[in-house]
């Protein structure tokens, strides 16, 4: 067998992480967003100070960035978590 050629069932690994797709980058930072909107929004009708509403629109910007940033770059890694529950030797008996 050429060194060149795959084994059945067998993939190579990507060279480059991949990609997601922006309906999940969309999704999620809309979400922090609408709820940071919402949030001032509520603070603003009951007299909040400026400085106070200030502060919660740059954490929700920043949050926002840094949420788009993490699902670009690790979306395929965000999943269900599995874990092998079968034990490795037989119980004794």
């Amino acid at each position: 067998m050429d060194g060149d050629q795959e084994m059945p069932g067998m993939s190579t690994p990507d060279p480059q992480p991949q990609r997601s797709n922006s309906w999940a980058v969309t999704g999620g930072v809309s979400v922090i967003l609408l709820t940071g909107m919402a949030a001032i929004a509520k603070l603003h009708e009951d007299g909040g100070s400026l400085g106070f509403l200030a502060l919660i629109l740059v954490v929700t910007v920043v949050g926002a960035f840094a949420l788009a940033r993490f699902i670009s770059r690790h979306g395929h890694e965000i999943g269900e978590a599995r874990f092998d529950t079968t034990p490795k030797e037989p119980p004794a008996t």
